[in-house]
């Protein structure tokens, strides 16, 4: 994978600044970041599949729409047994301890401690297939794709290495998205974009290293 072409890919192209615009007027409004993230899809799909221009145009505008909102629904799937074990805390710890007595407080600390334990390893799990299996589903056209657990298990456990690397840029995108505050807080729309890009290069190169592997695979038992 390569980190310094995720963040200098964007300026490649001979209308990045048009581009990065228009993201930042939408990142201005709350549901502008459905089209955005529809928009990040495709940049993922476009490296994934070699394409000699990653950055797309603002087109296709209902494709967009649609993988940014279908992307936020496997978002919650992925998300969903770490939702269910934080409800766990609020209905049996919570009452335990408002039950008096050190031993019920003693029980709920112990049960809240062991559940936010589960929930934090399941939260770092999740932050390496969750551009796996996004990425799946932008390459593949197929919603259902991205929810197909032990292909993406596999592929990210079989290129773990490139996947870290994934979690690597994701955390320095989100940091160079934190520095548009900088600027009274205008600045942070065209970051906060920028930063988008960046992650869904890398998802995309992962992806492609996968893909590689797995026809490597193929032709060596072949």
């Amino acid at each position: 994978m390569d980190i310094g072409l995720a963040f200098g890919f964007v300026f490649q192209d001979e209308d990045w600044l048009k581009k990065v615009c228009i993201g930042a007027v939408l990142a201005l409004t709350g549901i502008g970041f459905i089209p955005i993230i529809g928009y990040g899809m495709e940049v993922a799909r476009r490296v994934a599949k070699g394409h000699p221009q990653p950055l797309p145009e603002w087109d296709d505008w209902g494709r967009k729409i649609i993988e940014g909102f279908m992307s936020g629904i496997v978002a919650f799937v992925w998300s969903l047994p770490a939702i269910l074990m934080g409800a766990c805390i609020g209905i049996i710890a919570i009452p335990l301890s408002d039950s008096g007595g050190n031993a019920p407080l003693t029980l709920a600390i112990v049960l809240a401690s062991c559940v936010g334990l589960v929930i934090m390893l399941y939260s770092l799990a999740l932050a390496l297939v969750m551009p796996a299996a996004l990425t799946h589903y932008a390459v593949t056209g197929e919603f259902g794709a991205a929810l197909r657990f032990g292909e993406v298990f596999g592929m990210v456990r079989d290129n773990l290495g490139a996947y870290l690397m994934v979690l690597v840029v994701t955390l320095l995108a989100q940091f160079v998205a934190s520095l548009g505050s900088i600027a009274l807080g205008c600045g942070v729309l065209f970051t906060s974009f920028y930063s988008v890009l960046v992650m869904y290069h890398a998802y995309g190169q992962a992806y492609r290293v996968a893909a590689g592997n797995v026809d490597s695979q193929a032709s060596v038992a072949y």
